[in-house]
């Protein structure tokens, strides 16, 4: 009961006049961990090829969705 209510006490506030604000800071500077290239290049290949595939699957299946 006491956690409940500790729980709504603080959900209010986080939450503004508006409804929806949120009060959290950012620290900006250089990362704390350099990520290898090997890693990036690996990352950046997969998302690449998932965003590619789908319209490269039903480019060159066309005349099948056409029934040609």
């Amino acid at each position: 009961m006491l956690a409940a209510r500790s729980t709504v006490s603080l959900t209010k506030s986080l939450v503004g006049a508006n409804g929806f604000q949120m009060r959290t800071s950012a620290i900006s500077g250089p990362p704390r961990v350099k990520v290898p290239a090997a890693e990036k290049l690996g990352l950046g290949v997969i998302l690449t090829l998932g965003v590619v595939s789908v319209p490269a699957w039903v480019l060159t299946h066309l005349k099948e969705y056409r029934g040609e």
